[in-house]
């Protein structure tokens, strides 16, 4: 009768009057669900570490360049492929001046393909 008064007046209370008998099983399941508990926090702290957003860093504005149309007139194109053109002319010209250089402070005489192409052909 003490018991039951007491938990009707103090529903929340852990004293002794209120504690049930306790067995060993119940001490394990308890103990069990205590490290289960600690476990799935720890399992739930590691997964919202992975997915945190990095702290951000303020990022500088980048400038976007305007749109280029599709379409490029033949003239554009024709200008393009003319520049395109000329640079590498212009890099075969100062590569074949390096060669050459290269050549003669070696002293390496190397023949011309040239001739030997428009001999075999007037034979």
């Amino acid at each position: 009768m003490i018991k039951f008064l007491h938990k009707l007046f103090k529903p929340n209370c852990n004293c002794k009057v209120c504690e049930a008998p306790r067995c060993e099983m119940c001490d394990r399941y308890e103990h069990m669900l205590e490290i289960e508990k600690h476990e799935k926090h720890l399992l739930l702290d590691s997964i919202l570490m992975i997915f945190k957003p990095a702290e951000r860093q303020e990022q500088m504005p980048v400038e976007i360049a305007p749109i280029r149309p599709n379409r490029v007139s033949w003239k554009e194109q024709r200008r393009i492929f003319e520049e395109e053109d000329r640079k590498r002319f212009q890099l075969m010209h100062e590569q074949e001046q390096d060669i050459s250089k290269l050549e003669q402070e070696l002293g390496i005489k190397i023949p011309d393909n040239s001739q030997n192409i428009n001999n075999s052909e007037a034979s």
